[in-house]
């Protein structure tokens, strides 16, 4: 007897669990980006902007989960 092919990924199957999605969001959101800009020295200094430190968390979490729907979550 041959062996069988192996079954390709079904998109229906999520590979992510609801709860580790939730888990993933609620990180994101709950973040300290560490943000860096240059100076006009030339030198690197921490973001104290805190829309521009909002905005990251928003990204972050948008990011997962827009990874999730095209894993199929």
């Amino acid at each position: 007897m041959a062996p069988s092919a192996p079954k390709p990924h079904d998109p229906r199957t999520p590979s992510i669990s609801v709860d580790d999605l939730r888990g993933q969001y609620d990180a994101a959101l709950l973040s300290d980006p560490h943000l860096t800009e240059q100076g006009p020295d030339g030198e690197e200094a921490a973001v104290t902007d805190e829309l521009a430190l909002e905005l990251a968390r928003y990204e972050a979490a948008y990011g997962v989960l827009a990874s999730a729907l095209q894993d199929g979550a």
